[in-house]
């Protein structure tokens, strides 16, 4: 498989046919929300506890880069949303009174950590992307929640070292 072909050596790169800078918005928010999946492999490697909502939830990213890029003219983000709205009504921490958690003795807890702080990156881009070119509302929504979920799951890790 050849990998290098040398067409971005001068700061362009391809996207669905068209060349664009590679400082391009674009492909800032399709560059964070790569970080983010990478992240999100990282937490299941580390810990099967939610590999199946990792899994979709890499789904779920890929599809949104591919119609960022073009690939697709539309894509209904709605079932997405839907499906992390319940997972996170499924997860959350029944407690009176919020507290920011540190996981300080637990490796999964603070892969989840991590992947928390990519996802808010990653939305604060897509918000960009919307303010400036427009994005489906509910793939906004779904990248709102998206750190809030992970945020659930690194409690629940660390709770589990308390």
């Amino acid at each position: 498989m050849k990998v290098t072909t040398r067409h971005g050596d001068y700061g362009l790169t391809d996207v669905h046919g068209k060349r664009i800078s590679k400082t391009d918005l674009l492909m800032e928010v399709i560059g964070e929300l790569d970080t983010l999946m990478a992240q999100i492999i990282l937490c299941s490697a580390h810990d099967e506890t939610y590999r199946a909502d990792l899994i979709q939830i890499t789904e779920d990213l890929t599809t949104l880069c591919s119609y960022l890029a073009g690939y697709h003219n539309e894509v209904d983000f709605t079932p997405h949303l839907n499906w992390i709205n319940e997972r996170l009504s499924t997860l959350e921490i029944k407690e009176t009174q919020f507290r920011f958690v540190y996981p300080f003795t637990s490796i999964p807890a603070a892969n989840y950590n991590l992947a928390r702080t990519f996802a808010r990156t990653a939305e604060r881009k897509c918000f960009m992307m919307a303010e400036q070119r427009g994005m489906d509302a509910n793939a906004l929504k779904y990248m709102n929640r998206l750190s809030d979920l992970f945020f659930i799951m690194m409690v629940r890790e660390n709770l589990k070292n308390d």
